[in-house]
């Protein structure tokens, strides 16, 4: 049972190192005791417990992951009444004793707010003790004896002299206007990309605004299909929830719902330009500017190989001759052209007007 004064991370450690066996442990062995669900932490005893030797440098998560093949329960693991989050170290934990931590174990988490977590660092106390020895160690010299290999015994530590104190406080410094240099070189970097990015979104919305500004006037257009009709009304229904969600949710937008408005409004108008844009008079509209395509591109080919065959009656005469390789057109030829190009284009008319 509890004892009084004792809390859960006491008892528990208590209770799983009762009966462990004199077994040889390295230094950087520990032993996890886990113990099963269902069963009270005040009525537990030492065969309650799951256990598994890991490293210091082992994760919560390699513990859980190794705990989820052995038992198939994924659950959380308590350390008296505080949660460990999985990037948490075995070496960061503070241990009782014999190298042993004692945890609970927790299936299913329902209120898991009530919980405390804690992260691998949290524990300042020991944080402060590591950074005060690793100063001591740094500003004091151990005398070690050659021969044997160990410190020896009952010899006071050398004081450190003036010049390699001033030494180690220069060298201090010049690290830290380093680390100082770098975090403003980051700095620099995130601000240039974040300015990128917002010219970037600037011109497309340029972009967006001329193209919604140059759409033709609906006004102008003949009536639209009844299908046409039916996307425009399903596409404002989902523009007035859209916009309502919006407004709804700009104290948790935040100083980015101007634009995101801003943006939306463009878009559903882009968006419903399409829609008028694929209306069945369009695509007609297409149709024949692509067919007065065919015939400009039918009366070209027509008007190349007349202009071949001109040029080799030019070039057999030429022969007969005996003039200059190149001569100028004569009036007759540019006549014919002329004539050519107009009886072209008056076939070409319908399909204009049509356009028109």
């Amino acid at each position: 049972m509890v004892r009084p004064k004792e809390d859960r991370k006491i008892h528990l450690h208590r209770v799983a190192s009762s009966n462990l066996p004199l077994i040889p442990r390295k230094s950087w062995e520990y032993y996890v005791a886990i113990l099963q669900p269902g069963i009270p932490l005040e009525k537990c005893d030492h065969g309650d417990f799951l256990w598994m030797k890991v490293m210091g440098t082992t994760t919560i998560e390699r513990i859980l992951t190794m705990h989820l093949r052995r038992t198939g329960r994924n659950s959380v693991l308590m350390d008296g009444d505080i949660g460990l989050t999985i990037d948490t170290k075995v070496g960061d934990m503070q241990c009782l004793g014999l190298g042993v931590y004692a945890f609970w174990e927790i299936v299913k988490v329902e209120r898991w707010w009530e919980y405390t977590v804690r992260s691998a660092d949290a524990d300042q106390r020991l944080r402060a003790m590591r950074e005060e020895r690793r100063r001591s160690m740094l500003a004091l010299s151990t005398r070690v004896d050659e021969e044997l290999g160990v410190m020896e015994e009952g010899i006071p530590r050398r004081r450190p002299r003036n010049d390699e104190i001033l030494k180690r406080e220069a060298v201090e410094e010049v690290r830290g206007e380093n680390l100082k240099r770098t975090r403003w070189e980051l700095e620099g970097e995130t601000e240039e990309m974040a300015e990128r990015r917002k010219k970037g979104l600037y011109e497309k919305l340029e972009v967006m605004r001329l193209k919604t500004e140059n759409a033709p006037p609906i006004d102008t257009l003949n009536k639209v299909a009844e299908s046409t009709n039916v996307q425009l009304r399903v596409h404002d229904y989902s523009v007035v929830k859209q916009r309502q969600e919006i407004l709804k949710n700009a104290k948790k937008i935040g100083p980015k719902f101007e634009g995101m408005l801003q943006r939306f409004e463009i878009s559903w108008e882009r968006q419903r330009q399409d829609i008028i844009n694929r209306d069945p008079q369009f695509r007609r509209s297409r149709q024949a500017i692509q067919a007065v395509a065919n015939v400009v591109q039918n009366h070209q080919k027509s008007i190349e190989h007349i202009e071949r065959f001109i040029k080799a009656k030019e070039d057999e005469r030429a022969k007969q001759l005996k003039s200059k390789n190149r001569r100028t057109e004569s009036s007759g030829d540019i006549v014919r052209r002329v004539l050519f190009i107009c009886n072209v284009m008056s076939e070409a008319d319908p399909y204009l007007n049509q356009i028109r």
